[in-house]
């Protein structure tokens, strides 16, 4: 169990500062379940899914489970090609902050992930998902409008975002690392294989899925409070 402990990692802030983020061995993470009799169990596979090549083993007229999705195919051939070896290991991602107190200030942000092989069932389970990060309460003891009456001593909102993403962007460092290794070696049910990761699709919230893009969930002192918002203030 050592691999699957985290590292505590400093990311650098906008203001020069450090905040210290857990973020866990995306490699090890994903072999615990590829690895694991309990989850790889045909029970969790999702129905009509080949687990080495990530074809479908029968007619897909209808949409199911993440491999009948018209994304899919043109995932697969990208990131696994034509090579039979190549196993499809596509990550279905989630975050949303977690509040620990009634006023919010022990709150953190777990990224976490599962795999788009197993189904509905097992997806709904949490023993199929496994953490990647845990992003800390980077706002606590910002300053805000009841501390000051000049505005513009607060925190601009563009680095409270930048800062975010810094965090995010540890977080999915490990699987940075993957990508350039080549993808994971591992022995899937009796078949030496390269698994090929890639991140398939994010779930969450509107608040959640801003996180990710970049863009504000507050419309108040910002140029563009709506992400697709071009417009000059």
């Amino acid at each position: 169990t050592r691999p699957l402990r985290p590292m505590n990692t400093e990311v650098i802030l906008h203001d020069g500062t450090c905040a210290t983020v857990p973020i866990f061995d995306a490699k090890a993470m994903i072999l615990d379940l590829l690895t694991n009799p309990n989850t790889m169990n045909n029970n969790n596979i999702a129905e009509g899914y080949d687990l080495l090549t990530g074809k479908s083993t029968g007619p897909t007229n209808h949409y199911g489970e993440i491999h009948t999705g018209d994304a899919w195919d043109p995932a697969v051939r990208h990131y696994c090609g034509d090579d039979p070896w190549n196993m499809p290991i596509a990550l279905v991602i989630f975050a949303d902050e977690s509040h620990f107190d009634a006023r919010g200030t022990l709150k953190t942000l777990p990224i976490m992930f599962t795999l788009s092989c197993f189904n509905l069932k097992a997806r709904n389970n949490v023993w199929f998902w496994r953490p990647m990060a845990y992003i800390p309460n980077l706002g606590y003891g910002a300053l805000t409008s009841s501390d000051t009456k000049n505005i513009d001593t607060k925190t601009p909102a563009t680095f409270n975002c930048q800062t975010e993403h810094n965090c995010i962007k540890a977080a999915l460092a490990p699987l940075v690392e993957i990508s350039k290794q080549g993808g994971i070696r591992v022995m899937v049910r009796g078949q030496q294989v390269t698994g090929k990761v890639w991140i398939h699709f994010i779930v969450g919230d509107t608040s959640g899925n801003n996180r990710w893009l970049g863009h504000f969930n507050s419309g108040s002192n910002v140029e563009r409070p709506y992400r697709d918002c071009k417009c000059k203030m």
